[in-house]
């Protein structure tokens, strides 16, 4: 027989609340290690970012400066480059745009449908054979080379003189579509000797080229240095600020450089890297480059204005390392060149800027304090003018201060800021000097909550 009770089986109130109690507690601690776990996925998905864009900015800034002037180009002013121009252009292989002013912000100015530039950034122009084919090199052989008036014909062969296959494709295409491109014409003689011409495609004879690097064949690639649609732009670029052949007059204290004979030919490529500013409040500024023909304010048909290579960069600041007399000591023999084992105080690179405490300008660094610009028609950069059979002349015994070293800094910026991160202020970067109001883009209040990364890179020039 069983027993019974009048109590029912169950929790009481006070159970139920205590269990309550405890769920509401384990629960809110799984909420709380889910949301901490989420919030640094995020913080560290967005620097992640923010070091991959850096990255690859770096990486494709460094790529093609370090082949500026490849074919070439020198790394020092030339005729064509004036103190008149000089703000924008400092040498035909590698020139700046300082500090884009808020009045002049498109990439082409004055052209109103090209991209805008991120005020106070720098544009960085790149010139030089860039394309993974070789130079191509020509017979030295006078009869190689015709001359006109207005232009000639270089004969390449499919063999170089040494009896090595070339791929001459490149060039083919490029008359086969019947691009003005720029041909960058250096002398066997001396690479002093070089000119850029414009590729005139209907008068050159690509059709018996045969691409099998077993047969022998040869193209007839024909210029034009005047009369051109760029060949006024194309001959700033070359030694004397023209084409060099017979018709020019030179002055009494240049010797004669005319082009008698060809060691190398190679299509000259032009690229300006920017910061493009977004049209949408949504964006972020972006890494980008554009492709010109070289020494015009021409979109080139195979790159064109935008083509974009890293998101979030907020600057891009660029100085570059000269060979002058400055070298920021009592000495005179400020050039990088003069001591043989590289000791000494001429082999000081950077010898600081006015912020360091320096003074103004005394260094070899170009863009890198505000007082460069107001040099930048003279002394050291550029000679003086040359008067009569006077010619122009440099401080120092170097003819002409020499480029050896770019120096890029990057800025970029995470798209979201971070709570409880507040990033240091940013005072300059180069010359480019940032404001410190709460509301100034970098420094504001919700900017300095954004994680920042900085990069450097200093790049030898090692084709100047």
């Amino acid at each position: 027989m069983s027993r019974t009770t009048n109590r029912e089986c169950g929790f009481t109130l006070i159970e139920l609340l205590v269990a309550l109690v405890l769920v509401s507690l384990v629960l809110g601690g799984a909420f709380a290690m889910f949301n901490y776990t989420n919030k640094l996925t995020r913080t560290q998905l967005h620097q992640s970012d923010l070091q991959q864009s850096a990255r690859v900015a770096q990486r494709e800034l460094l790529r093609t400066v370090r082949m500026a002037g490849r074919g070439g180009l020198p790394g020092y002013a030339v005729a064509g480059f004036t103190a008149a121009s000089a703000p924008a252009s400092i040498t035909p292989a590698i020139s700046v745009r300082n500090n884009v002013p808020s009045a002049t912000q498109r990439l082409v100015v004055g052209n109103p449908t090209s991209p805008l530039v991120v005020e106070n950034t720098d544009v960085l122009t790149v010139r030089g054979h860039f394309n993974s084919a070789p130079l191509f090199v020509a017979s030295t052989n006078p009869a190689n080379l015709t001359t006109t008036a207005t232009g000639g014909t270089i004969v390449i062969s499919s063999r170089s003189p040494a009896g090595l296959p070339q791929d001459l494709s490149e060039l083919v295409n490029a008359v086969v579509t019947g691009r003005q491109d720029a041909l960058l014409i250096v002398s066997g003689l001396s690479d002093l000797i070089y000119g850029v011409a414009q590729l005139n495609p209907g008068n050159s004879i690509v059709a018996g080229y045969d691409p099998d690097p077993a047969v022998v064949s040869q193209i007839v690639i024909a210029y034009d240095n005047r009369g051109g649609i760029y060949t006024a732009q194309y001959g700033l670029l070359s030694a004397d600020g023209v084409f060099p052949d017979s018709a020019i007059v030179h002055p009494p204290w240049l010797p004669a450089r005319d082009l008698v004979n060809v060691g190398t030919v190679a299509l000259l490529e032009e690229y300006r890297f920017y910061v493009r500013q977004p049209n949408d409040l949504t964006e972020t500024p972006r890494l980008c480059v554009a492709r010109f023909y070289p020494g015009t304010q021409i979109a080139h048909p195979a790159g064109g204005w935008i083509t974009d290579l890293a998101d979030s960069i907020l600057d891009l600041q660029v100085a570059l390392g000269f060979d002058s007399s400055f070298d920021g000591t009592s000495s005179s023999n400020g050039f990088f060149d003069f001591d043989a084992n590289n000791v000494g105080t001429d082999d000081i690179i950077v010898d600081g800027d006015v912020r360091a405490g320096a003074a103004t300008g005394l260094d070899d660094w170009l863009f890198n304090d505000a007082a460069d610009t107001a040099n930048l028609g003279s002394l050291p950069w550029l000679p003086t003018a040359a008067s009569g059979n006077t010619p122009p002349s440099f401080s120092g015994p170097q003819p002409r201060p020499r480029l050896y070293y770019a120096r890029v800094t990057t800025l970029s910026m995470a798209a979201k800021g971070d709570r409880g991160y507040y990033a240091p202020t940013i005072a300059a970067i180069e010359d480019h000097i940032y404001g410190m109001a709460p509301g100034d883009p970098v420094n504001g209040e919700d900017d300095r909550r954004r994680r920042r990364l900085l990069l450097t890179t200093i790049i030898d020039l090692r084709n100047l």
